[in-house]
Formats: structure tokens, sequence, C-alpha cells
């Protein structure tokens, strides 16, 4: 009699928690645009996260929560007006931003999981801004507030082993916050990130 080895199908369904690392490409706009353009960021983002799935025969729906540290910034020098010679910098950043997110995948076999996910977002953005006027000295103003928005990606996920999985993800973010310093004045400044990053999860 020849014997073999059962291996149970990998159930998607439980909890799950685990970190994450990637890189982000952004940029700000002034809302209303300010004829100063929008300035490009990026850098490193690392973090960790926690869900639950449940799976419904093949289709998977769960809930995960992530919080992150950003280090996603950028630099942009122009003219502060046509002709006056003074050079203004703006200089944002992106300093941490956790997500709400629904999960929606589908188990294609293999162990593999492609979804989808959107949800609520929340974050933390500083904006510098650098005036020289030579002779007459560098003004420098810094806005650090807590933004609000939403992000919305997709991945793909594959179950190594019974309690261990990893993922590739892209995740588009979208923040807003009120800046109140003296060039932003009654303004709203945007960010709009676009972040690549794997994730390694342990499911209990």
């Amino acid at each position: 009699m020849v014997m073999h080895d059962y291996q149970p199908a990998f159930s998607w369904t439980g909890l799950y928690a685990g970190i994450n690392a990637g890189y982000g490409f952004g940029e700000l706009a002034q809302i209303p645009d300010s004829g100063l353009g929008n300035t490009k960021a990026e850098g490193w983002t690392a973090g960790g996260q926690i869900g639950y799935n449940y799976q419904f025969g093949k289709v998977i729906f769960g809930i995960e929560a992530d919080l992150n540290y950003a280090a996603i910034k950028g630099s942009r020098t122009t003219d502060l007006c046509v002709g006056c010679g003074i050079p203004y910098t703006v200089e944002p950043k992106l300093n941490w931003f956790g997500t709400i997110r629904p999960r929606l995948g589908y188990d294609i076999g293999y162990g593999l999981l492609p979804y989808v996910t959107a949800g609520p977002a929340y974050g933390s953005v500083s904006v510098v801004e650098r005036m020289d006027f030579g002779g007459g000295g560098i003004s420098t103003t810094t806005t650090k507030q807590g933004a609000v928005g939403y992000a919305w990606g997709g991945g793909i996920e594959y179950a190594l082993a019974h309690d261990w999985t990893v993922r590739a993800e892209y995740l588009r973010l979208e923040l807003d916050l009120s800046s109140t310093n003296s060039n932003f004045s009654s303004a709203q400044v945007a960010t709009s990130t676009d972040i690549f990053r794997g994730a390694l999860n342990r499911k209990f």
C-alpha cells in the first residue's frame, strides 16, 4: 500500500499581526493653487499591522489597522514673487501615518490571495517654509499638524506555512490638513503619496 501525506488547504480565517517596510513617492499641493507648483517628496516607511480575516469559500473578507513611521520628504525652491528676487523654499515631510481598511480578496489556490483594500487614514505632516531676504536675513516657518484622509490599494499575499504569510502591496495615501502660517494662511494643503511595501505576518 502506498501512503500519501495529506496537506490540508490553508485557511485565511483568523487573527494576524506583522511588520511592513517600503518606499513612498509623494507630492504636496496648496489648495487653492498659489502658483508655486507642487513639491515632490519621497522616502522610506516602516511599521506594523494587525488584522482579522474570515474566509467564505474562496472569498476572504477582513479588516486591518496599521501604524507606520515615515521619512517621506522633499524640497522645492522658487521665487516668492515675480521679479522680487527672494528665494522661497518649501520642505514637506510625512512624519507618520495610520490606516483602518477593510480588505476583500479571493483565494486562487497555491497559497495565493490577491486583494483590494480601502479605508480612512490619518497622520502627521510638517511643512518648513524658508524665505531668503539676502542681507535682510532668512525667515523660516515650520508647521506640523495632524491630517486625515483615506487610503486605497491592493496587493497579493502568499501563505508560506500554516502560521506565516508574506505580501507585496501598493497603497495610495491621500491626506489633507489646514495650515495656519503666513504663506499658507486660510489655505488647505493636500498630500498624495504612492507607497510600495512588503509585509510579513504571523497568523494566530
